[in-house]
C-alpha cells in the first residue's frame, strides 16, 4: 500500500500527474454514472491541469462520453492553482460553470489566495482545511478564522464544507460556527470504488452532511 502523499508528489516531480488524474477522472465518472442521481462527484484536479487550456474542454469531454450531467460534478482546486495561472485558472472556471459544473476552492487556508480571488472567480463553495478544524480545542485563532471565513462565504453565497471531522465535538463546533457541511472520519473512511452502491443504499445517520 502507497498512500497519496507518497505517490502523488512523486508522479507531479515526474510530469506523469495529468495522465494518473486523467485515467482516474474516466473512471471515476463512469463510476459515479450507476449511482443515484442526487449524488455528486467531487474530484480533485492539480495546479497543472488547470494550467492547460483545453483543461475545460477535456473534462466536459469526459462527462459526456460517460453520460455524466455537469451539474453532478463538483471540480475541487486548491489555492495554489489560482497563483500557479490566475488567467487559465479563471478560463477554466468560467467554462465549467457556463456548462453546469460546480466548482469548489478545497484546503482553503493553507495556500496563498487572497480575498479578491474567492469575489472575482465566484466559487460555489469553500472547503476549509482540515488544520483550523483539528485546532479548534485548543486553537482560539482557529476559532476566529472559522467564524471569519464562513462569515465571509456566507456574504458571498458560499456554502461552506469544514474537511477532517473526526469526533463528535469538532462536529458540532464546525456547524455551530456556520457550516453547512462536514466531512472526515466521523461519517465514514475511503472504500474501493465497488463498494460504493452499497454505501449509497444503506441507512445513513441523521448526523451525516458530507
Amino acid at each position: 500500500m502507497i498512500m497519496p502523499d507518497t505517490f502523488i508528489p512523486l508522479a507531479d516531480e515526474l510530469g506523469l500527474m495529468d495522465i494518473v488524474s486523467g485515467q482516474l477522472f474516466g473512471d471515476a465518472c463512469r463510476d459515479a454514472v450507476q449511482w443515484p442521481d442526487d449524488i455528486s462527484l467531487s474530484f480533485n484536479f492539480s495546479p497543472s491541469q488547470l494550467a492547460d487550456r483545453r483543461f475545460a474542454d477535456a473534462v466536459l469531454t469526459v462527462l459526456h462520453d460517460a453520460g455524466l450531467p455537469p451539474h453532478r460534478l463538483e471540480a475541487e482546486i486548491t489555492e495554489s492553482a489560482l497563483v500557479e495561472d490566475l488567467e487559465a485558472t479563471r478560463h477554466a472556471i468560467q467554462t465549467l460553470r457556463n456548462s453546469g459544473v460546480r466548482i469548489v476552492i478545497d484546503d482553503f487556508g493553507t495556500g496563498y489566495s487572497s480575498l479578491y480571488h474567492l469575489y472575482e472567480l465566484r466559487f460555489d463553495k469553500l472547503k476549509i482545511d482540515r488544520r483550523f478544524v483539528q485546532e479548534l480545542a485548543t486553537s482560539s485563532e482557529s476559532a476566529v478564522f472559522m467564524r471569519a471565513i464562513i462569515g465571509l462565504c456566507s456574504g458571498l453565497n458560499l456554502s461552506v464544507t469544514a474537511e477532517g471531522v473526526e469526533t463528535e465535538a469538532q462536529a458540532a463546533a464546525v456547524l455551530a460556527h456556520g457550516a453547512q457541511q462536514a466531512q472526515g472520519f466521523l461519517y465514514g473512511k475511503a472504500v474501493p470504488a465497488g463498494d460504493v452502491p452499497k454505501l449509497l443504499t444503506a441507512p445513513s445517520p441523521a448526523r451525516l452532511v458530507a
